[in-house]
């Protein structure tokens, strides 16, 4: 009972002390009470008078009484662990004192703990910080002493330092509740440095030494993101001797040398580090150790970008510059460390707005720094800027609008220091303008004019990586920049007097220069934009649209929005339109043509004329509609249908980011979309220049453009445009016809190249920059590619004129596979196969002549040798079992079994998880084309063991990568002989380019055995019939095409759709002369000179029966009359060898098409019913003279009064050779 009324009688104490706070004097006496009571005698009660006291110190106390309570809750855990370790045996009064607090201990750590967590106010959390620091310094020192004392007993030394480490969690709770302590007083600089000097002396800052808990060093971690530096601007400097908590006599060597050792391991690899260290002293030792922990740690665990700069403050910092033991040495070691953990951090972050901001300010403040007044500092800066902008690293940064803007901002206020000669603005700290960082200018002109030149060549260096990165996006920023200052003053002073943007504007008019002065060996203003005139009228038409917004009235946006879209659509209108009746136009030519020559080049002219308005309608409208978007900004969360219309200049900074509101989207529907209506390269220039512009003025809105980007992109595949185009048959000149030019038609690529172009771009900054675009572009890879070779309408068009931008498009879905921005998994080898496909799906036809001009052909020609070097290296890709390590998990688990003999089928259409992967799209019948995982899926799956499995894919892939190469380095060879066929030395290939190429072709690939062009064959026919045909008539190696035969031969029924097989199909030796052709009655239609050839086949050693010449029968009996009269002859003479009567039936039939033909026929066969002028031919007048007869019945009676017309005419005519026929020839018959 009586402990009952104690217990009661505490807490209605503790309850009165917190409620009656605000009445006088009565916290101070309750707490004095609880003093008295307090472990005397030690009782259980104790530790509910530390609880109550501690719910005290949570409440409201005066300073006095706040101290009063942190001074006992010191000497109880002071008392309680030290004294006992400095005698045990002692029994003296001094030692009943930690015996008084002993089992109050534990209890003040956790009421301390619960203190730190739910105290309130900024400054009683730092004092609070500052009173458990204080408990902690102290504790240290005592527990030096102890550990002393008590060398020779472990168990006691790790007890007195582990005394200190029961803090740390509480230190945490405070260090997590408050912001980073940036300006510390004195006294708490001096706490913190004493507080890493003991982590770091006791080993908790060292999570390898294996002697504290684990959760004791994430306290540490914790701690550090918010410790101050253990430099200080605002305190004066103190020697380190002399702020080491230790006197040099508790130093032992030992410690030292523990230390030293420590850093040299950790600094191994900074070889100038080692020399400094081996003369450090104790205190420089654990002071470097310190800071090494403290920063890095800082770095690791905090995402803020000040984390990293703290780094500066010791670089910065004089004492350290002046330090005689080189401290500023391994300052700069520990800032490399750091670097290298922060670009770490930065990878494995999610790539995203906040990574990008995050890289962003470090970006700006590296590029501060480069200006430093210290020389040292701005070599280390310039190093980390690099080291940040390199291509391991982020070298997206060199496209991002606000560093851009910085870089220009730099330049141009170190111009002002050329000119300054005033001490007080020299001194002064100049304002980098939309940034929190600031310029000092160095005190010597000399000095201000290098460090300006210096900047100066590094932002050359900075424009011409952007450039080379995306053109578009960095002249946008260049651009855009340009407006902000204009409206920002008002004057046209603000640019003209700009120096930062004077060294853009230079470097980009010398970077167009240089690269058009070199289009004869590269350069292109069609892939790359280079020209500056380009340049300039892009940015008048910004201006222009610029100043038509600006203009409007604020109930005017609306209608004009509506205005500038229906000008759009009025212009894809009437450019149709006019397409149109320009086509009708030149067929009725072509028909005039035949009566009388017509003169189209006016016509022709004013129908370009007419089109290049058009196109500079839309493109006027189109930036209209782009300056408008920029220029909506809806900060508000109603009314997302207005617009708010705001100029360049009050655009907002920071976080105040506007909002996307539903105009936006449908202006960018608009920008995105109607442009491919038109999709001529003028139009598609505009189009990129201003999704550009439009993702540089609004950067929130960049998601959404690009997102719509790719679904255009996509529209222009199902719409079947450019590249995507059905190929249109070619008018052949050995079958002309009246009705059609004879002349290549090539599909218009042009503005699929711009459009690529910008995707390309997109690429190469998402690999760093967004995780989210990056998966939309793959996924858009996906959908561009092409898995079945077999598919009629296969999305890409074949024709040569497009060889450079599909092997474009497959070089970087190729480059991604290989890298690291792609997960290992089923996308990424599906993506690999459908490369692969569509490289080989350009091969399945046959190429004649280029049709691109010389400096095209040159560029295609080199995209094909970088694509043929990346699949070269695709042989540790093929061989790397890691990789397709996940495959064969996939194919040889229980969800995909596969029959064998389906998949072996060559008959079948291939199936398999991968081709439902792939997509829709049949194939022709009866043709097996298969890709890797498919075809080997079937054979691997009754494999119970992965690495057999592994073992056959990783072999099927290195087979099609060397059946590419092959085909590759044959091709590159055929375009250069069009390209350079004198062997021009002016015209060569730069051999650094190709040395790859060349090299496997003259040790690789002319090393290849009959045995390996045979096997060729066979992997060629079992992706794709048409490609092994192709590969047929490619390659002239017998091996090669003797098992090719024989596979046609085998399976004709495969390939009776191709032409060009039916040649081989045909062609027999002396013992093969029995060969099966009654499938050859079912052939795709050939050419009538092929047909011609088969009614003489038995004398070109090929299958000479019925059915060859049916089929050609057939063949010419379709073909059109215009084009059988060149080869009448070839037909009339074939009657001779025509044992069956088939040639005689075909040459009536064909006569009964045209009186033309049929008029030519008669007159060939009276021709060669003679050997010469005189001499009969008797066996052919016997074969000719019957059809020539019936060919004449067959006439109509106005077709045969026609004819007796014409041929009396020409009987006249011939009749004049007969009449002078005696008379010699020479003078006589002149006369």
């Amino acid at each position: 009972q009586t402990s009952l009324v104690s217990h009661n009688t505490i807490l209605t104490l503790g309850h009165m002390a917190i409620a009656l706070k605000d009445v006088q004097h009565t916290q101070p006496l309750i707490l004095a009470r609880f003093q008295q009571r307090l472990g005397d005698p030690p009782s259980p009660l104790d530790i509910l008078i530390i609880n109550q006291i501690g719910c005290m110190l949570i409440s409201s106390l005066p300073q006095a009484t706040y101290e009063e309570i942190i001074r006992l809750f010191t000497e109880i855990i002071i008392n309680s662990t030290f004294p006992t370790n400095d005698n045990t045996n002692q029994s003296t009064t001094s030692s009943r004192q930690p015996i008084k607090y002993k089992q109050t201990s534990n209890a003040v750590i956790n009421v301390l703990a619960n203190v730190a967590a739910n105290i309130q106010g900024t400054i009683e959390l730092m004092n609070l910080l500052t009173s458990i620091l204080e408990l902690f310094v102290q504790l240290g020192l005592r527990a030096k002493d102890a550990s002393e004392k008590s060398t020779k007993n472990a168990l006691k030394v790790s007890n007195t330092a582990g005394s200190l480490g029961v803090l740390i969690p509480i230190i945490a709770v405070v260090m997590q509740r408050i912001t980073v302590i940036n300006d510390p007083s004195e006294r708490v600089f001096r706490l913190f440095q004493r507080f890493w000097f003991y982590c770091v002396l006791y080993g908790f800052a060292d999570p390898e030494g294996g002697l504290w808990p684990t959760e004791w060093h994430d306290c540490v971690r914790l701690i550090a993101t918010k410790s101050p530096t253990l430099v200080s601007q605002s305190v004066s400097y103190v020697p380190l001797k002399a702020a080491m908590p230790l006197k040099p006599e508790q130093v032992t060597k030992e410690d030292n040398s523990a230390l030293k050792s420590k850093l040299n391991t950790i600094f191994s690899s900074y070889l100038n580090a080692k020399a400094f260290i081996d003369r450090f002293g104790f205190e420089q030792s654990a002071y470097t150790l310190s800071v090494y922990y403290l920063e890095t740690y800082r770095v690791r665990h905090s995402l803020v970008p000040s984390a990293f700069q703290c780094i500066f403050s010791y670089l910065e910092d004089p004492g350290l510059i002046r330090d005689k033991y080189g401290l500023w040495t391994l300052m700069a070691a520990v800032g490399r460390k750091c670097f290298d953990i922060y670009v770490d951090e930065m990878k494995n972050m999610p790539k995203g707005p906040k990574r990008n901001k995050n890289l962003e300010v470090q970006c700006q403040f590296f590029m501060v720094k480069r200006t430093h007044v210290r020389t040292e500092v701005r070599e280390e800066a310039k190093c980390y800027l690099h080291s940040l902008l390199s291509q391991n690293a982020f070298p997206n940064l060199f496209c991002n609008p606000v560093i851009i803007e910085t870089l220009m901002n730099i330049i141009n206020i170190l111009s002002y220091s050329l000119s300054e000669d005033n001490l007080h603005k020299v001194i002064a700290h100049h304002r980098v303008p939309d940034t929190n960082y600031t310029i000092q200018f160095i005190d010597t002109h000399e000095k201000r004019l290098e460090l300006f030149n210096a900047f100066v060549d590094f932002g050359r260096m900075f424009t011409e990586q952007a450039l080379m990165i995306s053109q578009t996006l960095v002249k946008s920023c260049i651009q855009q920049y340009m407006f902000k200052l204009e409206q920002g003053k008002r004057n046209s002073d603000a640019v003209r007097q700009h120096k930062g943007l004077h060294v853009m504007w230079e470097y980009l008019s010398t970077y167009s220069k240089t690269v058009d002065a070199n289009s004869g060996s590269g350069g292109s203003k069609l892939y790359y934009r280079t020209d500056f005139a380009d340049y300039m009228i892009s940015l008048s038409e910004r201006n222009a649209a610029v100043g038509f917004v600006e203009g409007l009235v604020r109930n005017d946006y609306r209608t004009a929005l509506k205005q500038v879209k229906d000008d759009m659509e009025h212009a894809i209108h009437n450019r149709m339109s006019s397409l149109d009746k320009f086509k009708s136009l030149q067929q009725r030519r072509r028909r005039m043509s035949i009566v009388a020559p017509v003169n189209d080049k006016g016509i022709a002219l004013d129908f370009e004329e007419r089109i290049a308005i058009f196109d500079s309608d839309f493109r006027n409208a189109l930036f209209k509609l782009t300056a408008m978007l920029i220029h909506n900004i809806d900060h508000m969360d109603d009314n997302e249908n207005e617009m708010t219309f705001t100029t360049m200049n009050s655009r907002p900074y920071g976080n105040d980011t506007p909002k996307e509101n539903v105009l936006d989207r449908d202006m960018v529907h608009s920008l995105t979309w109607l442009p491919v209506k038109m999709f001529t390269t003028s139009v598609m220039e505009a189009a990129v220049d201003c999704w550009s512009w439009a993702i540089v003025g609004r950067p929130e809105l960049e998601l959404l453009i690009v997102e719509e980007i790719y679904k255009v992109w996509e529209k222009v595949i199902s719409d079947r445009q450019g590249l995507y185009s059905i190929d249109k048959p070619e008018p052949s000149p050995l079958a002309p016809s009246e009705k059609e030019e004879l002349k290549p038609r090539p599909p218009s690529v042009n503005p699929h190249r711009l459009f690529f172009k910008f995707i390309e771009e997109r690429v190469y900054l998402c690999m760093h920059k967004a995780d989210i675009e990056m998966e939309m572009l793959v996924d858009l890879l996906h959908k561009s590619l092409s898995l079945i070779l077999e598919n009629p309408r296969a999305p890409m068009t074949k024709h040569i004129s497009a060889v450079g931008l599909r092997f474009r498009i497959l070089y970087l879905a190729l480059y991604l596979v290989q890298s690291d921005y792609l997960a290992n998994g089923i996308s990424k080898y599906l993506l690999r196969e459908k490369v692969y496909h569509t490289a080989f799906d350009y091969f399945t036809v046959r190429h004649h002549c280029p049709t691109q001009s010389q400096n095209e052909l040159r560029n295609d020609i080199r995209r094909l040798i970088r694509f043929f070097s990346l699949v070269h290296g695709e042989k540790k890709f093929c061989n790397d079992t890691n990789i397709t390590a996940d495959i064969d998990n996939v194919i040889t688990n229980g969800n995909y079994i596969y029959d064998r003999s389906d998949s072996s089928s060559r008959t079948g259409a291939p199936t398999g998880w991968i081709n439902s992967l792939a997509g829709g799209g049949g194939v022709v019948a009866g043709v097996g084309g298969q890709s890797t995982l498919s075809r080997k899926s079937a054979g691997s799956a009754k494999y119970t063991d992965k690495t057999q499995g592994t073992r056959l894919l990783s072999r099927d892939l290195l087979k099609k990568r060397n059946l590419l190469l092959t085909l590759l380095a044959y091709e590159i060879e055929r375009l250069e002989t069009f390209h350079n066929p004198l062997g021009r030395a002016d015209l060569q290939i730069d051999q650094n380019i190709q040395s790859t190429y060349r090299n496997w072709k003259l040790y690789d690939m002319n090393g290849f055995s009959n045995k390996t062009w045979r096997e060729y064959g066979r992997l060629a026919w079992s992706i794709s019939t048409d490609l092994a045909i192709s590969f047929y008539y490619a390659i002239p190696k017998d091996s090669l095409r003797s098992e090719i035969q024989q596979l046609v031969k085998s399976n004709p029924l495969q390939v009776r759709h191709i032409p060009d097989a039916l040649s081989i199909f045909t062609v027999t030796s002396e013992n093969d002369r029995q060969c099966e052709t009654s499938i050859i009655l079912t052939w795709a239609s050939i050419d009538p000179v092929t047909a011609l050839s088969y009614f003489a086949s038995a004398r070109l050693n090929q299958v000479a029966n019925s059915y060859t010449i049916q089929f050609a029968s057939r063949i010419l009996c379709i073909t059109k009359s215009e084009a059988l009269i060149l080869y009448i002859p070839q037909l009339v003479q074939a009657v001779r060898y025509d044992e069956m009567g088939f040639v005689r039936r075909l040459i009536l039939a064909l006569s009964e098409k045209s009186n033309l033909l049929a008029h030519q026929l008669i007159w060939n066969i009276r021709t060669n019913t003679y050997k010469n002028e005189t001499t009969p031919d008797d066996e052919m007048k016997k074969k000719l003279e019957p059809i020539a007869q019936q060919i004449e019945i067959n006439f109509t009676s106005d077709a045969k009064k026609f004819y007796e017309r014409v041929f009396t005419y020409s009987d006249k005519l011939t009749k004049v050779s007969e009449i002078i026929k005696p008379y010699p020839k020479g003078n006589d018959r002149k006369q």
